[in-house]
């Protein structure tokens, strides 16, 4: 499967392509203003569609709400993806940068039901280890700035991808040239075919196994193949399930404190909060269950 980027006076029935993923919403101001005739015209030339948010690096969950709230209408239908950059992006390479990262992927993820592709370039891949065994990936790495013609069956290598093990998809060139368009375009090879595209775009319901442990420790496999230990969180406990659980109420907007795995009284507040809303007890299995639907 390939890709082109999708610019404004690009005809989609005469430019060759299996896909396209178009700019939807930057920030909480932008949105492409073009973006509704785009997908309609990628869904009439019978390509399959992604739609991407470009990080402005402000609140996580303002963002993954504007971004959720333009692409409504299409969830389900295309591919989901967090553009994260440096430019025009105030969290890119902060101390900050994981709360943001995690904060928008676990909202769209929980809100959709759709699992988020995350896209950033190769030099940076050893930063987001958190993320790599939950979204898949769409690496960019540009063997060549020249001018290139038409796509490459075999793209130029990219080396190493850890932590992910593979990218998904693979942006090769930025400087392509294809048939019936005279600007230059993105290349990208997409390493699933057709079926598995959808599967990806397509909402599901996350199905969860809970296996009591004992001693409070609780382990959860989700149908999405992530397997969790977490534990029965209290006040003072500390550690990356803590963490974890942050970032699920973050995503649920229970919780605005910081990402810091140290369960305080903003924590424990926000799981009192949330037990209320959803009639549940204690910290057990059936609250990590109700945060991972």
């Amino acid at each position: 499967l390939m890709y082109q980027v999708i610019k404004s006076t690009i005809n989609l029935a005469k430019v060759p392509g299996d896909f396209v993923i178009i700019k939807a919403t930057q920030g909480t101001t932008y949105v492409n203003s073009a973006m509704v005739r785009q997908y309609e015209s990628a869904k009439t030339a019978g390509k399959l569609i992604g739609l991407y948010h470009y990080a402005g690096g402000g609140d996580p969950i303002a963002e993954a709400n504007f971004f959720l709230k333009t692409i409504k209408n299409y969830i389900g239908t295309a591919i989901l993806v967090l553009d994260w950059e440096g430019a025009q992006n105030a969290k890119f390479g902060s101390s900050s940068e994981q709360s943001y990262i995690t904060g928008w992927m676990n909202k769209v993820c929980t809100t959709t039901n759709v699992t988020p592709f995350f896209y950033t370039y190769k030099s940076v891949l050893s930063r987001f280890k958190y993320i790599a065994n939950k979204y898949p990936l769409w690496l960019a790495y540009y063997s060549s700035n020249s001018i290139q013609n038409g796509y490459r069956v075999t793209p130029p290598g990219y080396g190493s991808s850890s932590p992910w093990s593979s990218p998904t998809i693979y942006q090769y060139f930025s400087n392509g040239r294809l048939a019936n368009y005279t600007g230059s375009l993105d290349l990208n090879i997409a390493y699933i075919d057709k079926s598995q595209w959808i599967k990806f775009q397509t909402q599901h319901k996350i199905e969860i196994e809970v296996k009591d442990m004992n001693n409070g420790t609780y382990q959860i496999k989700a149908s999405n193949g992530t397997t969790y230990t977490l534990i029965d969180v209290k006040y003072g406990t500390k550690g990356e399930e803590v963490k974890f659980l942050e970032q699920l109420l973050q995503a649920k907007g229970f919780y605005k404190g910081s990402i810091d795995g140290i369960a305080g009284h903003q924590l424990m507040t926000a799981i009192a909060n949330y037990q209320a809303s959803k009639n549940l007890a204690v910290c057990d299995e059936n609250t990590w269950k109700s945060l991972l639907q």
